[in-house]
Parts: structure tokens; C-alpha cells; sequence
């Protein structure tokens, strides 16, 4: 007897149901994903490695959470890019407790936290809309290091994609440290394009080397 490719898939529909269990909003069932589009404040994304969670920071424990995320993201990741100065400065002036409640109350920032299915939380994302642009400001994406290789940043860009697309919103921009090679190759496979070469100086006498991308649609 010939097995039935779709049985794996069919009982990863009948397991996840068709309700989500947070905003009781019906699923979009959209082969590969299996997810709560319409869910305001969490997106399950089911795949052949798991389930992930994206949810969306409201409370002073979560951005605690996203703080010490990007502590340890920043130390491990850009310490190859910048110096242990600028990687000090820029958390305190962008990362800290502080400046993340200042970016969610007074400068229309959304956050959300990544969570696994045994619920760890493995990154956060921000974005920023700018409506006056048509265009979603992608402020950031961290992920731990032993998840990076999960799909969790290419489900993340996607459930970005439909936040701008459901905001009326034509395009997606970030930046990305020109000598991060491995984040620039990353972003072009899922369509982004270098648009800008920029130069910011940030103070204390550093300065933020990046290209701008885009993505339109």
C-alpha cells in the first residue's frame, strides 16, 4: 500500500485546529503555514520543525525580555562588526529599558517577541509604519544564535509583510551594517534590494555604516 504523503500534514491541521486560541479568529490555512492571519496580538506559524509564536510586546515583563535579548544577541553577534564601546553605547541608547518604553509610548514602535513551542523566547522584531511614506520601517530583527537556522527570521519578514500590507503600506525598509555580509545576503534571497548607502553618526563620535534596502509590493 502506497502511503499517503498529506497524512503528516493532515494531522498537523487536525492538531492546531481551525480556531486560534487567542483572538478565536479563524485560521488561513496557506500550505506550507498553517496560521492565525487575522490575530491581533499572536501568529502561530506550524512547520516541519516546530511551532512559533510571534507575539506582540504590551507590558513592562516583556520588554524586560526584549532588553536582555538584545543584550545578548548584541554581545555575541556584533562584536565581529563593532567595538565593545559602540556595542555598549548603542544598547543603553536603543536597547535599554528606557529607550524601548520611549520608542513604544511617543515613537509608534510595535514590538514583538519570537517564542518556540516549548516556550523560550529565542528574538524580537520592531517595526515602525510611516504612513506619509506608504512604508514600514523594519527597526530591527534579533535572533539567538542556536535559532537561526529555524526559519524564524523568514517567518518573521513574513508575518512583517502582512502588517504592512494590512496597513496599507507599499513597502518595507531597513538597515543593515555594510559589513554584515551574512544578514545582506539573507534579506536579497527574500527580495530586499540595496536602495542607499548611508553614513549616521549616532554620537559620542560613533557611526553607523549601513545600507538602506527595500522591499516593494
Amino acid at each position: 500500500m502506497v502511503k499517503d504523503k498529506r497524512q503528516n500534514t493532515k494531522t498537523k491541521i487536525e492538531i492546531a485546529g481551525r480556531v486560534c486560541r487567542f483572538c478565536m479568529g479563524m485560521f488561513d490555512f496557506r500550505p506550507p503555514l498553517r496560521y492565525a492571519r487575522n490575530c491581533p496580538s499572536v501568529l502561530y506559524i506550524s512547520y516541519a520543525r516546530g511551532l512559533m509564536r510571534i507575539i506582540e510586546v504590551k507590558n513592562q515583563e516583556q520588554i524586560k525580555i526584549v532588553v536582555s535579548l538584545a543584550d545578548e544577541i548584541w554581545h555575541e553577534y556584533y562584536s565581529k562588526l563593532l567595538s565593545q564601546a559602540q556595542i555598549n553605547y548603542m544598547l543603553e541608547n536603543f536597547q535599554s529599558l528606557s529607550a524601548v518604553n520611549r520608542q513604544i509610548k511617543d515613537e509608534n514602535y510595535h514590538y514583538f517577541l519570537l517564542q518556540d513551542n516549548g516556550g523560550s523566547f529565542e528574538g524580537f522584531f520592531a517595526v515602525v509604519p510611516q504612513p506619509q511614506e506608504e512604508n514600514l520601517f523594519l527597526s530591527k530583527i534579533y535572533i539567538r544564535k542556536d535559532s537561526r537556522a529555524k526559519g524564524y527570521g523568514r517567518q518573521s519578514v513574513s508575518y512583517i509583510k502582512d502588517f504592512a500590507k494590512n496597513a496599507a503600506l507599499k513597502s518595507i525598509t531597513l538597515t543593515v551594517n555594510r559589513e554584515n555580509t551574512d544578514s545582506i545576503k539573507a534579506y536579497e534571497k527574500i527580495g530586499f534590494k540595496i536602495a542607499e548607502t548611508m553614513d549616521t553618526q549616532i554620537g559620542q563620535g560613533f557611526v553607523m555604516n549601513d545600507y538602506k534596502m527595500k522591499l516593494g509590493f
